[in-house]
């Protein structure tokens, strides 16, 4: 059983039938228009298109998903790498133990994950806006530094851009959710419609009741052989 919103058909089967179901009220539309909501026929032709557009989208949304990850796992490789390196530079350089405490030396990246990469990179940024001349003095040049705020600007847009896509697609998950729930209704008022119109019409009726999912030709069953 579906959940509460949520279409009760793949989408796949949504399209499939909704197309199969336009079709055969098209063909009966003398017979059955008069019995559907105003609108419903040509409603429910908009709601296939636009499902068709949606499945086509999709495939796309997934591809700069894709490129947003990869755009950020390359900035945290870079940023992380210098950190290490301007961390080791301090050290190295013997500056204050004040110092090398702000800028993070010693510390351990508990992870890779973007929050823990800018905590890093920031701290390093910060602690030389007050102490330049002590990383000069350790190897780190002005142009190192501008390095940093590159990799950290990268680092925050990338995330930013991946939080959007997925928004994004979540949104483009409820529009899609919301189009077939649509056809679906469409679909069954248009089989409630005709199994009314031609009940008297068995093998016609028959072509709209065989629309749901599960129906249709099946395989006889074998009779039980005699004990």
């Amino acid at each position: 059983m579906p959940k509460a919103g949520l279409p009760k058909w793949e989408q796949t089967v949504d399209y499939r039938v909704g197309l199969a179901a336009y079709e055969l009220v098209t063909k009966y539309k003398k017979n059955l228009e008069v019995r559907l909501p105003a609108g419903l026929i040509e409603g429910l032709k908009e709601d296939l298109d636009a499902l068709g557009s949606v499945g086509a989208e999709k495939k796309k949304g997934v591809a700069r998903v894709k490129g947003f990850t990869g755009s950020q796992s390359e900035a945290l490789g870079r940023a992380f790498t210098w950190c290490v390196a301007v961390r080791d530079a301090l050290k190295k350089g013997r500056a204050p133990e004040a110092v090398k405490k702000a800028a993070g030396v010693g510390m351990l990246f508990p992870n890779k994950r973007v929050s823990v990469c800018v905590a890093a990179v920031n701290a390093i940024v910060e602690t030389y806006d007050r102490f330049p001349e002590v990383f000069r003095t350790s190897g780190v040049l002005p142009e190192d530094m501008n390095e940093g705020k590159s990799l950290l600007a990268a680092l925050q847009g990338a995330d930013a851009e991946q939080e959007m896509e997925k928004t994004r697609k979540k949104d483009t998950t409820k529009g899609r959710n919301a189009l077939r729930i649509r056809i679906e209704e469409s679909v069954d008022r248009i089989i409630g419609a005709a199994g009314i119109a031609f009940k008297d019409q068995p093998d016609v009726s028959k072509l709209f009741t065989d629309l749901t999912p599960g129906t249709g030709k099946k395989k006889a069953v074998p009779a039980a052989k005699p004990n």
